[in-house]
């Protein structure tokens, strides 16, 4: 347990510090969408974190609420006005930041668990 709680806090603090807060965000380059938003955590996060985060549990998400979706919360302005993400997290109706973090957060764990297949080289 100590091991999993020392990563998550690695783990916040490389994805904190690549991700700019609140105040720095800026509405016109808000994610629209949830997929648009799991492709943007996904390019900042480091190989080795998204490694990490692909051997998590699905329940043990939630151990990163206070970290990642706090920052997921911050980077994509859940609490300052995106409408439409909130939206498109919690099926088209308004719902609370908390919880469309943890939607943007499991959605980023499943296409960790099931990438999108590599386009055919030339």
């Amino acid at each position: 347990m100590q091991y999993v709680l020392g990563w998550i806090r690695g783990l916040a603090a490389v994805l904190l510090g690549g991700l700019p807060l609140a105040g720095h965000a800026q509405a016109a380059v808000w994610p629209q969408t949830v997929d648009e938003a799991v492709s943007d955590v996904l390019r900042q996060m480091p190989a080795a974190e998204q490694q990490r985060l692909r051997a998590m549990s699905e329940e043990d998400l939630i151990l990163l609420h206070f970290q990642l979706g706090m920052g997921i919360r911050n980077q994509y302005g859940l609490r300052q006005g995106n409408g439409a993400l909130l939206a498109s997290a919690c099926g088209g109706r308004a719902c609370h930041p908390d919880e469309a973090s943890m939607r943007i957060l499991e959605a980023v764990w499943r296409r960790l668990q099931n990438p999108p297949p590599a386009a055919p080289q030339r």
